[in-house]
């Protein structure tokens, strides 16, 4: 067994908690969702340098991010505009 880093079981149980407050705040796939954010954020993190060998792999990961927002936020319109001007009273 190896040692473990002073602090890591205080933040292991913040990190349960924040996942259990999800999951019951706001459900199953918006606690998937963020589960798979931050394991991407983990496995990719953003290169201090661009010219790093590892920065299209992290660049492209952050795309993919972006792009689930972006689709999430376009299904949450349903349809609708985003601003809705109404210059005229009707």
């Amino acid at each position: 067994m190896g040692l473990a880093l002073p602090g890591g079981t205080i933040s292991g149980v913040v990190l349960c908690g924040f996942i259990f407050c999800c999951l019951i705040r706001f459900g199953l796939l918006s606690t998937v969702a963020l589960l798979y954010v931050t394991n991407i954020g983990v496995a990719f993190p953003p290169p201090a340098n661009l010219s790093a060998w590892y920065s299209g792999a992290a660049l492209l990961a952050a795309a993919g991010i972006l792009v689930l927002a972006v689709y999430a936020f376009h299904t949450t319109l349903a349809g609708r505009l985003l601003c809705q001007h109404k210059l005229s009273p009707s």
